[in-house]
Protein backbone atom coordinates (compact mmCIF):
# COMPACT_ATOMS: atom_id res chain seq x y z
CA UNK A 1 0.00 0.00 0.00
CA UNK A 2 2.80 2.13 1.11
CA UNK A 3 4.87 1.53 -2.54
CA UNK A 4 1.25 2.25 -4.42
CA UNK A 5 0.75 5.46 -2.59
CA UNK A 6 4.48 6.40 -3.04
CA UNK A 7 3.70 5.86 -6.85
CA UNK A 8 0.45 7.51 -7.32
CA UNK A 9 2.12 10.90 -5.66
CA UNK A 10 4.74 10.80 -7.96
CA UNK A 11 2.47 10.80 -10.86
CA UNK A 12 -0.07 12.78 -10.01
CA UNK A 13 2.91 15.39 -8.82
CA UNK A 14 4.70 14.75 -12.28
CA UNK A 15 0.92 15.59 -14.00
CA UNK A 16 0.40 18.73 -12.02
CA UNK A 17 3.91 19.86 -12.84
CA UNK A 18 3.19 20.11 -16.46
CA UNK A 19 -0.61 21.30 -16.10
CA UNK A 20 0.43 24.19 -14.14
CA UNK A 21 2.66 25.75 -16.13
CA UNK A 22 0.28 25.53 -19.24
CA UNK A 23 -2.16 27.06 -17.19
CA UNK A 24 -0.14 29.39 -16.23
CA UNK A 25 1.43 30.43 -20.10
CA UNK A 26 -2.62 30.44 -21.01
CA UNK A 27 -3.10 33.41 -18.17
CA UNK A 28 0.00 35.21 -19.68
CA UNK A 29 -1.04 35.25 -23.03
CA UNK A 30 -4.63 36.46 -22.27
CA UNK A 31 -3.10 39.35 -19.95
CA UNK A 32 -1.33 40.32 -23.06
CA UNK A 33 -4.17 40.36 -25.40
CA UNK A 34 -6.48 41.99 -23.40
CA UNK A 35 -3.87 45.03 -22.97
CA UNK A 36 -3.59 44.99 -26.97
CA UNK A 37 -7.51 44.61 -27.40
CA UNK A 38 -7.52 48.05 -25.71
CA UNK A 39 -4.79 49.57 -27.43
CA UNK A 40 -6.83 48.36 -30.47
CA UNK A 41 -9.93 50.31 -29.81
CA UNK A 42 -8.17 53.27 -28.49
CA UNK A 43 -6.45 53.56 -31.80
CA UNK A 44 -10.11 52.74 -33.74
CA UNK A 45 -11.80 55.63 -31.56
CA UNK A 46 -8.86 57.96 -32.48
CA UNK A 47 -9.51 57.20 -36.28
CA UNK A 48 -13.26 57.50 -35.97
CA UNK A 49 -14.44 54.28 -35.68
CA UNK A 50 -17.79 54.28 -33.64
CA UNK A 51 -20.12 51.73 -31.83
CA UNK A 52 -16.84 50.56 -30.09
CA UNK A 53 -17.90 48.68 -26.64
CA UNK A 54 -15.67 47.24 -24.33
CA UNK A 55 -14.57 43.54 -24.57
CA UNK A 56 -15.81 41.23 -22.03
CA UNK A 57 -13.44 37.92 -21.22
CA UNK A 58 -15.14 35.28 -20.20
CA UNK A 59 -13.43 31.93 -18.06
CA UNK A 60 -12.91 29.34 -20.86
CA UNK A 61 -11.87 25.76 -19.90
CA UNK A 62 -12.08 24.19 -23.57
CA UNK A 63 -12.03 24.80 -27.26
CA UNK A 64 -16.02 24.75 -27.24
CA UNK A 65 -16.49 27.88 -25.12
CA UNK A 66 -13.57 29.56 -26.20
CA UNK A 67 -15.37 29.21 -29.68
CA UNK A 68 -18.29 29.90 -28.63
CA UNK A 69 -16.62 33.09 -26.91
CA UNK A 70 -15.21 34.28 -30.08
CA UNK A 71 -18.17 33.74 -32.34
CA UNK A 72 -20.59 35.72 -29.86
CA UNK A 73 -17.88 39.06 -30.08
CA UNK A 74 -17.58 38.60 -33.53
CA UNK A 75 -13.37 38.01 -33.20
CA UNK A 76 -12.89 36.08 -36.48
CA UNK A 77 -9.79 36.20 -38.73
CA UNK A 78 -10.49 38.79 -41.71
CA UNK A 79 -8.38 39.69 -45.19
CA UNK A 80 -7.10 43.29 -44.14
CA UNK A 81 -7.98 46.38 -46.73
CA UNK A 82 -4.78 47.88 -48.35
CA UNK A 83 -5.83 51.34 -47.81
CA UNK A 84 -7.32 52.69 -44.15
CA UNK A 85 -6.95 56.52 -43.80
CA UNK A 86 -7.31 58.11 -39.99
CA UNK A 87 -9.34 60.95 -39.12
CA UNK A 88 -6.88 62.83 -37.10
CA UNK A 89 -4.54 62.80 -39.74
CA UNK A 90 -7.21 64.11 -42.28
CA UNK A 91 -8.23 66.84 -39.96
CA UNK A 92 -4.87 68.47 -39.45
CA UNK A 93 -4.46 68.34 -43.44
CA UNK A 94 -6.26 72.60 -43.65
CA UNK A 95 -3.72 73.55 -40.74
CA UNK A 96 -0.66 72.03 -42.68
CA UNK A 97 -1.78 74.16 -45.70
CA UNK A 98 -2.33 77.08 -43.48
CA UNK A 99 1.02 76.73 -42.06
CA UNK A 100 2.51 76.33 -45.58
CA UNK A 101 0.59 79.39 -46.57
CA UNK A 102 1.80 81.71 -43.85
CA UNK A 103 5.77 80.24 -44.14
CA UNK A 104 5.39 80.93 -47.87
CA UNK A 105 4.58 84.57 -47.24
CA UNK A 106 7.30 85.07 -44.46
CA UNK A 107 9.69 83.42 -46.50
CA UNK A 108 8.87 85.87 -49.37
CA UNK A 109 8.86 88.71 -47.66
CA UNK A 110 12.01 88.21 -46.24
CA UNK A 111 13.46 87.10 -49.38
CA UNK A 112 12.42 90.33 -50.88
CA UNK A 113 14.52 92.05 -48.85
CA UNK A 114 17.67 89.77 -49.25
CA UNK A 115 18.33 89.37 -53.04
CA UNK A 116 21.47 87.43 -52.73
CA UNK A 117 22.65 84.15 -53.34
CA UNK A 118 22.60 81.74 -50.40
CA UNK A 119 26.34 81.47 -50.28
CA UNK A 120 26.72 85.36 -50.24
CA UNK A 121 23.98 85.08 -47.78
CA UNK A 122 25.99 82.54 -45.81
CA UNK A 123 29.38 84.50 -45.90
CA UNK A 124 28.22 87.83 -44.89
CA UNK A 125 26.37 85.86 -41.77
CA UNK A 126 29.61 84.11 -41.25
CA UNK A 127 31.52 87.19 -41.25
CA UNK A 128 29.60 88.91 -38.44
CA UNK A 129 29.85 85.91 -36.28
CA UNK A 130 33.28 86.33 -36.97
CA UNK A 131 33.55 89.69 -36.30
CA UNK A 132 32.09 89.53 -32.45
CA UNK A 133 33.98 86.59 -32.31
CA UNK A 134 37.22 88.28 -32.68
CA UNK A 135 36.27 91.26 -30.69
CA UNK A 136 38.10 93.70 -33.09
CA UNK A 137 37.58 97.35 -33.04
CA UNK A 138 36.09 99.43 -35.99
CA UNK A 139 40.17 100.63 -37.12
CA UNK A 140 38.97 104.01 -37.22
CA UNK A 141 35.84 103.65 -39.58
CA UNK A 142 38.05 101.37 -42.14
CA UNK A 143 35.84 98.66 -43.11
CA UNK A 144 38.35 95.49 -43.33
CA UNK A 145 36.63 93.96 -46.10
CA UNK A 146 36.72 96.92 -48.89
CA UNK A 147 39.19 99.29 -47.07
CA UNK A 148 36.79 102.09 -47.41
CA UNK A 149 36.07 104.56 -45.16
CA UNK A 150 32.64 104.85 -43.34
CA UNK A 151 31.20 105.74 -40.05
CA UNK A 152 30.01 102.99 -38.70
CA UNK A 153 30.74 99.75 -40.68
CA UNK A 154 30.48 97.04 -37.64
CA UNK A 155 26.81 98.45 -36.97
CA UNK A 156 25.93 98.49 -40.85
CA UNK A 157 27.43 94.63 -40.80
CA UNK A 158 25.63 93.67 -37.58
CA UNK A 159 21.70 95.09 -39.25
CA UNK A 160 22.89 93.36 -42.48
CA UNK A 161 23.43 89.48 -41.06
CA UNK A 162 20.83 90.05 -38.97
CA UNK A 163 18.19 90.89 -41.99
CA UNK A 164 19.77 88.17 -44.14
CA UNK A 165 19.45 85.33 -41.04
CA UNK A 166 15.73 86.03 -40.79
CA UNK A 167 15.18 85.20 -44.18
CA UNK A 168 17.76 81.95 -44.10
CA UNK A 169 15.27 80.92 -41.24
CA UNK A 170 12.26 81.82 -42.70
CA UNK A 171 13.76 79.14 -45.74
CA UNK A 172 14.74 76.67 -43.50
CA UNK A 173 11.27 76.60 -42.18
CA UNK A 174 9.42 76.58 -46.09
CA UNK A 175 11.95 74.21 -47.08
CA UNK A 176 11.14 71.56 -44.39
CA UNK A 177 7.16 71.88 -44.90
CA UNK A 178 7.88 71.29 -48.93
CA UNK A 179 10.18 68.17 -47.61
CA UNK A 180 6.78 66.77 -45.84
CA UNK A 181 4.26 67.15 -48.57
CA UNK A 182 5.04 63.80 -49.37
CA UNK A 183 4.21 62.62 -46.40
CA UNK A 184 1.57 65.20 -44.65
CA UNK A 185 0.08 66.43 -47.77
CA UNK A 186 0.27 63.97 -50.30
CA UNK A 187 0.25 60.58 -49.26
CA UNK A 188 -2.95 61.03 -47.20
CA UNK A 189 -4.76 63.12 -50.28
CA UNK A 190 -3.32 60.14 -52.60
CA UNK A 191 -5.41 57.68 -50.25
CA UNK A 192 -8.14 59.16 -50.24
CA UNK A 193 -8.66 59.20 -54.05
CA UNK A 194 -7.49 55.39 -53.66
CA UNK A 195 -10.97 54.25 -51.26
CA UNK A 196 -13.10 56.79 -52.95
CA UNK A 197 -16.32 54.78 -54.91
CA UNK A 198 -15.94 55.00 -58.92
CA UNK A 199 -17.54 58.13 -60.38
CA UNK A 200 -15.54 60.54 -59.71
CA UNK A 201 -16.81 63.92 -59.23
CA UNK A 202 -15.57 67.88 -60.65
CA UNK A 203 -14.30 68.05 -56.85
CA UNK A 204 -12.40 64.93 -56.90
CA UNK A 205 -11.20 65.60 -60.49
CA UNK A 206 -9.71 68.72 -59.20
CA UNK A 207 -7.72 66.96 -56.34
CA UNK A 208 -6.22 64.60 -58.68
CA UNK A 209 -5.15 67.51 -61.31
CA UNK A 210 -3.85 69.69 -58.52
CA UNK A 211 -1.65 66.24 -56.90
CA UNK A 212 -0.67 65.74 -60.26
CA UNK A 213 0.70 69.48 -60.04
CA UNK A 214 2.87 68.93 -57.42
CA UNK A 215 4.03 65.89 -58.52
CA UNK A 216 5.20 67.48 -62.13
CA UNK A 217 6.83 70.29 -60.40
CA UNK A 218 9.24 67.82 -58.20
CA UNK A 219 12.78 69.21 -59.71
CA UNK A 220 14.85 68.40 -56.82
CA UNK A 221 15.02 72.32 -55.65
CA UNK A 222 12.77 72.93 -52.14
CA UNK A 223 12.48 76.62 -53.11
CA UNK A 224 11.23 75.98 -56.90
CA UNK A 225 8.68 78.93 -57.64
CA UNK A 226 6.52 75.99 -59.59
CA UNK A 227 6.64 73.97 -57.38
CA UNK A 228 5.64 76.45 -54.30
CA UNK A 229 2.85 77.51 -56.48
CA UNK A 230 1.59 74.12 -57.06
CA UNK A 231 1.89 73.29 -53.07
CA UNK A 232 0.42 76.25 -52.79
CA UNK A 233 -2.84 76.03 -54.85
CA UNK A 234 -3.21 72.15 -52.97
CA UNK A 235 -3.31 73.97 -49.60
CA UNK A 236 -5.31 76.16 -49.90
CA UNK A 237 -7.90 73.79 -51.25
CA UNK A 238 -7.66 71.56 -48.85
CA UNK A 239 -8.48 74.34 -46.71
CA UNK A 240 -11.95 74.84 -48.76
CA UNK A 241 -15.50 73.03 -48.27
CA UNK A 242 -14.69 70.47 -51.37
CA UNK A 243 -12.25 69.02 -49.36
CA UNK A 244 -14.81 68.91 -46.07
CA UNK A 245 -17.10 66.74 -48.41
CA UNK A 246 -14.37 64.59 -49.80
CA UNK A 247 -12.76 63.75 -46.55
CA UNK A 248 -15.85 62.90 -44.70
CA UNK A 249 -17.17 60.59 -48.47
CA UNK A 250 -13.29 58.79 -47.75
CA UNK A 251 -13.66 57.93 -44.24
CA UNK A 252 -17.01 56.56 -44.68
CA UNK A 253 -15.24 54.03 -47.84
CA UNK A 254 -12.08 53.55 -46.63
CA UNK A 255 -13.22 50.58 -44.40
CA UNK A 256 -12.42 51.95 -40.62
CA UNK A 257 -14.78 49.55 -38.63
CA UNK A 258 -13.27 46.33 -40.98
CA UNK A 259 -9.80 47.21 -40.43
CA UNK A 260 -10.79 47.71 -36.50
CA UNK A 261 -12.24 44.52 -36.18
CA UNK A 262 -9.50 42.79 -38.14
CA UNK A 263 -7.08 44.29 -35.97
CA UNK A 264 -8.83 43.03 -32.78
CA UNK A 265 -8.03 39.59 -34.24
CA UNK A 266 -4.57 40.06 -34.58
CA UNK A 267 -4.95 41.38 -30.50
CA UNK A 268 -6.28 38.00 -29.44
CA UNK A 269 -5.01 35.27 -31.95
CA UNK A 270 -1.53 34.47 -30.08
CA UNK A 271 -4.51 34.07 -26.96
CA UNK A 272 -5.78 31.68 -29.09
CA UNK A 273 -3.57 30.27 -30.09
CA UNK A 274 -1.64 29.43 -26.97
CA UNK A 275 -5.17 28.23 -25.60
CA UNK A 276 -5.37 25.32 -28.54
CA UNK A 277 -2.07 23.94 -27.56
CA UNK A 278 -2.38 24.37 -24.23
CA UNK A 279 -5.93 24.09 -22.78
CA UNK A 280 -5.35 19.66 -22.83
CA UNK A 281 -2.42 20.26 -20.38
CA UNK A 282 -4.22 23.02 -18.20
CA UNK A 283 -7.39 21.28 -18.36
CA UNK A 284 -6.02 18.28 -15.96
CA UNK A 285 -4.81 20.83 -13.11
CA UNK A 286 -8.26 21.36 -11.55
CA UNK A 287 -8.76 17.29 -12.06
CA UNK A 288 -5.33 16.46 -10.41
CA UNK A 289 -5.63 18.86 -7.28
CA UNK A 290 -9.22 17.45 -6.46
CA UNK A 291 -7.71 14.10 -6.84
CA UNK A 292 -4.84 14.71 -5.06
CA UNK A 293 -6.72 16.24 -1.84
CA UNK A 294 -9.42 13.56 -2.38
CA UNK A 295 -6.71 10.80 -2.11
CA UNK A 296 -4.84 12.38 0.84
CA UNK A 297 -8.03 12.40 3.11
CA UNK A 298 -8.30 8.80 1.97
CA UNK A 299 -5.27 8.26 3.06
CA UNK A 300 -5.87 10.08 6.46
Amino acid sequence: MDNATRIFDAIVKSEVESALPAEKRITNARVRAESAVLEVDVQAKRQGVEGISELEWATCDSMEKLDDWLQSNDIIMREKRLHVLDREVLAALPDWGIEFTDSWKAWSQAATTALLTAHVTEAIVSMQDRVLSSHQGDKGGVCPTCGSLHGDWRGHLQAEAKRLRHAQLAALGLKGLVRERSAKLLGPLKTCLLVLPSGCDASVTELRNLIAEVERSNTGDDLDVDLLLAIGNLSRWIQGPEAKSIFRSALEASGLQHQWRCNRWDAVAPFVATFRSEIEAAAKAGMLKWARTKWNRHLA
